[in-house]
């Protein structure tokens, strides 16, 4: 690109960004983002995705939700997967009651939970021994009109 006088664009930096964090190699698509920034180029949430997953990955929870704030007050609403990524990664840490919280908050930015993320949700109290936290969760699924998958059931 650089030899055709081809100026890389968002998506160029977000795909080398992603591909940087699914090495793990999190410090260079930081790095990547921050040069992205210092061109003038907004990162958009397929940016800020990958790098919030990358950093989830790692277990590097306090960074996520670091970022995933900055989005917000950047005016980049999270989507559905950037929910469901820190929600999992909470729940995988044991950290329900901040999952249980960005869940709830899913409707104030704007969006409806999916069934991944009552899945998702459900699966972390399960595996915490929260068995009636999940029973619950999942009441409250089938209440919103998504019916049990596999998923649901084997959880």
């Amino acid at each position: 690109m650089k030899d055709h006088e081809v100026p890389p664009d968002v998506i160029t930096f977000s795909i080398l960004a992603d591909s940087l964090c699914k090495e793990r190699r999190l410090e260079e698509a930081i790095a990547m983002v921050d040069l992205m920034i210092q061109r003038d180029l907004r990162p958009n949430i397929v940016t800020y995705n990958s790098l919030i997953n990358g950093l989830c990955r790692s277990g590097e929870l306090v960074k996520a939700k670091s970022l995933f704030d900055e989005m917000v007050s950047q005016n980049i609403f999270p989507n559905i997967l950037t929910l469901n990524v820190l929600i999992n990664a909470y729940a995988e840490k044991g950290l329900m009651d901040k999952a249980q919280k960005l869940f709830d908050g899913i409707i104030d930015l704007g969006g409806e939970p999916d069934q991944i993320n009552y899945n998702t949700l459900i699966r972390g109290y399960c595996l915490q021994g929260k068995v009636d936290c999940a029973k619950d969760i999942l009441e409250e699924m089938v209440s919103k009109g998504f019916l049990p998958n596999l998923v649901s059931k084997v959880t």
